[in-house]
């Protein structure tokens, strides 16, 4: 093997290992979540004096400052790096987990309720 397939290799490894972590972290949190009697309680407290009309509109309103915050983060980029910043990484988490997210949010608003219910009312 040369030089170029190992670089190959263990870039794909490093891949794999960042997937794997973060896999690993989200279900130790859904464990706590779901082991801790106490968040459970108020989770369903929540979910039970909360309607789900006023839940919608405070995600909704965190959905929008997410898409000032990757609109504005994108403007920043832009002035301190030209078009330098579209080669970036961090441009593309921007644009993906700010902007996209947002503008799924916006067409399919009954997802995130749907997810919350789904992570933090099963037991």
């Amino acid at each position: 093997m040369n030089t170029e397939q190992k670089q190959k290799i263990q870039s794909f490894i490093k891949k794999i290992c960042m997937v794997a972590i973060s896999i690993i972290t989200i279900k130790l949190i859904r464990v706590y979540l779901r082991s801790n009697q106490e968040i459970r309680d108020d989770v369903h407290l929540v979910f039970k004096n909360v309607s789900e009309i006023q839940l919608s509109h405070a995600i909704g309103h965190l959905f929008l400052f997410s898409l000032i915050l990757g609109c504005l983060a994108l403007l920043v980029g832009f002035l301190f790096y030209r078009y330098t910043f579209l080669e970036k990484k961090i441009c593309s988490f921007i644009i993906l987990f700010l902007i996209v997210d947002s503008v799924f949010y916006y067409i399919f608003p009954e997802i995130p309720i749907s997810i919350l219910k789904s992570v933090l009312l099963t037991t």
